[in-house]
């Protein structure tokens, strides 16, 4: 059997509704993100929902997204939003 969390990002039309959904259940996905406009979010987020599914993949966590270079959704994680914001505003 293979390891969830060697994955850290997964595409939705790579996984069958079943599968999916048992690892929805395990907690092993817990953000979903556009891989073309390179943005993560919660998976209750409305603007994620409206996302066609060649276009959505899913995070284990944070770190995955960001090590994948996503950025922040600016309507589900306004907060983390701000912070990448203000950073590339400075040009950190």
């Amino acid at each position: 059997m293979m390891d969830r969390t060697a994955q850290p990002m997964c595409r939705h039309d790579a996984l069958t509704d079943a599968a999916l959904r048992a690892r929805l259940r395990d907690g092993s996905l817990t953000l979903a993100g556009n891989r073309r406009l390179k943005i993560y979010g919660r998976l209750d987020c409305p603007a994620g929902r409206r996302m066609h599914r060649g276009s959505r993949v899913f995070f284990a966590d944070v770190a995955s997204a960001v090590a994948a270079g996503y950025r922040p959704c600016a309507r589900c994680c306004r907060a983390a939003y701000d912070v990448w914001k203000s950073a590339v505003n400075s040009g950190i």
